[in-house]
């Protein structure tokens, strides 16, 4: 372990240790140039092709962006130990919070809450496995899951993710040990699939596996049986010693508990196919239910004594769950109705683009609608027609951001592939991209003139382009960071960003 003070690089000094492992260590540190608090991993090895492949994996780390993610920011190796400098977040894991609220943690005022986080790390977990090298994370558990200030949830550790090569332990939470091999994984046994214990190769499913595992410990306070476990008692003509959720958890609907017990299969083709569909399949259970946090809500925390005294006469205070949930918890139950909110104006006409949307935007002669999805397509839709006029593609990640230019002449797209691309409407040919290496392009902002595009994301500055004759030209950066909203002026004079530190 490194002694606290010790000073690394002339530029990061150890503060203290956060946890240690059979390869490695993760400290609190202070970066002395930049004058933050930064997470220090180290790693301990000394083959050299695990060193390599170390330096390759954190080139990969430092090019994530993504809001449930922590940012790479530094890696360098010195005396035996290679070293990732990250972002580090400030915060309590859910292993930790559910140890200490116990039941209150594991009841239907959670459920909300719970599978929101499970909303947010199926969105994380369809970026990181769409990757042009896709990664797949192979730990997830509720250690590896804090939750920010806004109490969303942020994905830790990735020492045993897998961008192609990997050099990491198995994990066993009452023994650390390490077992080395030319080609190494790792796993958490309650919560990994039976092909990451069996060290077959890598596969995106195997995080929708731990995922579910992790979902059922949170929802029933209770580690599911592991997968090694359960495929012996299988071969041997035995029950699968897995026991339903809804045994454990009388709140979690039968719906939800459905989906679970799929995400939970032996085998990698009865899960899921991907992250996205999973999370398209957690989206229609929750609409279904209405399992939602009120907005002014808080995750359940601790009661003062006080508090229990004085809410000792009163039922418990309940979540918003529909009759339909509100059936299979029983007459008992305390809850609130959910009431939902009167409608007002009428639906004029669906568009089923086949994949979530994440930018979409009108043209100006209100003739056009451009939809940019996860699938990494953009779909152009004329506002009478049903199907789609063309599908374009170019770009390899989500497209995030969408606008036509003021004669509608171009469309303009930007995705977190870190490019831009300007595509002739006429034929819908890309005519130009603009690469901005570093930079998972989140937003794009176009003057009201025309002929300036801001573009900003999760880099560390905002690119200030010209655009003329269908080219697109750099004209300055200016020094920002984690840039998720853009916007001119009136007169083109002012350029406001809104930046995922909370500031503008």
């Amino acid at each position: 372990m490194l002694l606290a003070n010790a000073v690394l690089q002339g530029r990061y000094k150890v503060l203290a240790p956060v946890g240690q492992g059979g390869m490695g260590a993760v400290y609190r540190a202070a970066d002395l140039r930049l004058r933050n608090e930064v997470a220090l991993k180290e790693t301990l090895f000394t083959d050299v092709a695990y060193r390599s492949a170390f330096e390759r994996e954190a080139q990969i780390l430092a090019r994530l962006r993504h809001p449930a993610l922590p940012r790479v920011i530094d890696h360098f190796s010195e005396g035996e130990g290679q070293f990732l400098v990250m972002e580090f977040i400030h915060g309590e894991d859910l292993e930790g919070r559910l140890r200490r609220l116990g039941k209150r943690f594991t009841s239907a005022e959670a459920l909300p809450w719970i599978l929101r986080w499970a909303d947010q790390l199926l969105d994380v977990l369809t970026y990181l496995h769409t990757r042009p090298v896709p990664i797949v994370h192979h730990d997830i558990k509720p250690k590896n899951l804090k939750l920010s200030a806004s109490y969303d949830v942020i994905l830790l550790d990735f020492g045993l993710a897998r961008g192609g090569l990997t050099y990491v332990s198995h994990h066993n939470p009452a023994d650390e040990t390490v077992t080395p091999h030319r080609k190494v994984y790792g796993f958490t046994p309650p919560y990994a699939p039976i092909e990451q214990m069996r060290e077959e190769e890598s596969d995106p499913r195997s995080d929708l596996y731990s995922l579910a595992a992790t979902l059922y410990h949170l929802l029933s306070g209770q580690l599911p049986t592991d997968a090694m476990t359960r495929m012996s008692r299988m071969f041997n003509q035995q029950p699968d010693p897995l026991r339903p959720i809804g045994e454990l958890a009388p709140h979690v609907p039968e719906a939800l508990e459905r989906w679970l017990h799929r995400s939970l299969s032996l085998t990698v083709e009865g899960r899921s196919s991907s992250a996205r569909e999973m999370r398209t399949e957690l989206q229609e259970i929750r609409n279904q239910l209405q399992l939602r946090p009120n907005a002014d809500a808080r995750p359940p925390t601790p009661r003062t004594a006080e508090e229990e005294a004085l809410i000792a006469p009163l039922a418990p205070a309940a979540p918003s769950i529909a009759p339909v949930a509100q059936a299979r918890l029983g007459s008992s139950a305390a809850l609130t109705p959910f009431a939902p909110p009167t409608m007002v104006g009428s639906v004029l006409r669906t568009f089923n683009v086949g994949s979530p949307a994440r930018a979409i935007t009108f043209s100006h002669d209100g003739q056009r609608l451009a939809v940019g999805c996860e699938d990494r397509t953009i779909s152009i839709y004329q506002l009478h027609e049903s199907a789609a006029e063309r599908i374009l593609k170019g770009h390899t990640s989500s497209v995030r951001s969408l606008r036509f230019n003021n004669d509608d002449t171009l469309l303009i797209s930007a995705s977190d592939d870190e490019t831009v691309r300007l595509w002739q409407t006429t034929s819908w040919r890309s005519l130009r991209y603009l690469r901005v290496p570093g930079c998972s392009v989140e937003c794009i902002a176009l003057s009201h003139s025309g002929d300036l595009l801001a573009v900003g994301g999760w880099g560390t500055a905002i690119t200030l382009c010209k655009i003329e004759n269908a080219q697109i030209d750099v004209l300055d950066m200016l020094p920002s960071s984690f840039i998720q909203a853009l916007a001119f002026s009136p007169d083109d004079l002012t350029l406001a960003s809104g930046c995922y530190d909370g500031s503008v």
